[in-house]
């Protein structure tokens, strides 16, 4: 599914994974990263965001990643910034809108429902990871 966002038509969406702690979420990411081509790679970010980020800050930094040819954006963690939910659709009615492929990615289910209904509606795909237990694990891949 965050393949075909990746590599699929625009959509002017953008992509939410979500789920707890220790889901897999970032471990897609890397796994995502990793099949890139160099090319892709050198038009690839990958944000870490502190609670100490603001909406403005992320503004400035993805006008920056645009404007140098960024096309793909990573955010790890958005959820911690503040005023995300009141600010969201920045990243679908201008980021996306303008081309990125933008995925977002968190622990806080709430404020990803809170701002698919309010500020991204009908402007995201969401994909939710679970938990399984490892003895699962071992059956679905065989181990």
């Amino acid at each position: 599914m965050l393949h075909d966002y990746i590599y699929g038509p625009q959509q002017d969406k953008v992509f939410i994974l979500y789920g707890l702690r220790r889901t897999g979420k970032t471990t897609l990411i890397r796994q995502l990263l990793a099949g890139m081509t160099d090319a892709e790679l050198a038009e690839t970010a990958f944000i870490q965001i502190a609670e100490t980020d603001t909406l403005a800050g992320v503004n400035r930094d993805l006008k920056y990643l645009e404007e140098t040819g960024f096309r793909f954006v990573f955010f790890d963690e958005v959820t911690l910034m503040e005023n995300f939910i009141s600010g969201a659709a920045l990243f679908s009615d201008v980021y996306a809108a303008g081309g990125m492929k933008i995925v977002l990615s968190g622990t806080d289910s709430l404020s990803f429902l809170f701002s698919e209904g309010e500020q991204l509606y009908d402007r995201c795909v969401m994909l939710h990871t679970t938990f399984i237990s490892y003895r699962e694990f071992e059956r679905v891949v065989g181990v």
